[in-house]
């Protein structure tokens, strides 16, 4: 019997982040989002996006993104070679130099637990205060927005704003039924589309919590928006206690699982 062992992939991407490649790379992108992108986003009511897909344009294993006045650093692989006390200010300065856009907050979110170590180095410095109840906003709806625990999700999926969009022109008059709602986004832009009611499930109570907080900010009918804590792979789906007509819109959010099938980025592919 003879047993071969795979030889381990290539490795596509540096140890750690360089801190001198990765400012040209941003710089790269801001630059070109400033021309029309970002001008266009200002004037539709969104100041929520992304800055640098790390990914798409020379580096693997980050983004960057603002929401509201807070600038997020998001690193899914390796940590920089540059103490994040010197670096994220950096960043910060060059978002504002090439955008003009002033930000009051920049947070570094490490997302594999190993970067999270108590050791010190790696450990993200705490972002300055945001306002007590700091918003974003994304084609003029409001959304809560807070600074994300270590190694958690913003407050906004900003991958899944084509979908929202989608129900903001297209929910009017229908049941929508907003599964893995998370922070309810895709409810609020489906009744803020003229969405008969909106059913939202998760289960996390804290992110339906949030969800209810993005109602309130953009004065839609509590009556008409519900949150429910569960999921569709609980069975039944009576004790939810879902309507038992058939709703006219289902919006769900893909699973890891389902991501990954389709090539989307999923947590250590970015």
């Amino acid at each position: 019997i003879v047993v071969t062992r795979r030889p381990p992939p290539t490795r596509l991407w540096l140890s750690a982040l360089h801190a001198p490649m990765l400012l040209d790379s941003v710089r790269a992108a801001l630059a070109s989002r400033s021309q029309t992108l970002l001008p266009s986003l200002h004037a539709e009511g969104t100041d929520c996006y992304r800055l640098f897909h790390g990914a798409t344009e020379g580096e693997p294993g980050c983004t960057l993104e603002r929401f509201g006045d807070l600038l997020l650093w998001q690193t899914f692989r390796d940590p920089p070679d540059m103490d994040p006390q010197e670096l994220l200010p950096r960043l910060r300065d060059l978002v504002e130099d090439e955008t003009g856009v002033p930000l009051r907050a920049v947070h570094w979110n490490a997302r594999q637990k190993r970067q999270r170590s108590r050791e010190g180095v790696l450990v993200p410095p705490g972002a300055p205060l945001l306002a007590a109840e700091h918003v974003g906003s994304e084609i003029g709806l409001k959304y809560r927005i807070d600074v994300p625990p270590p190694g958690r999700d913003p407050n906004l999926y900003l991958d899944f704003r084509a979908a929202r969009r989608w129900l903001a022109a297209n929910s009017e008059g229908r049941d929508v039924l907003n599964a893995f709602a998370f922070t309810c986004g895709a409810g609020v832009a489906a009744l803020a589309g003229g969405a008969r009611h909106v059913t939202n499930l998760d289960f996390s109570q804290s992110a339906l919590d949030v969800g209810r907080e993005n109602a309130r900010l953009n004065g839609l009918p509590v009556g008409a928006f519900e949150c429910k804590k569960g999921g569709l792979s609980q069975p039944p789906r009576e004790p939810l206690g879902l309507p038992a007509g058939a709703f006219e819109c289902v919006c769900g959010d893909a699973l890891p699982a389902l991501r990954q099938l389709a090539g989307l980025p999923t947590n250590t592919d970015r």
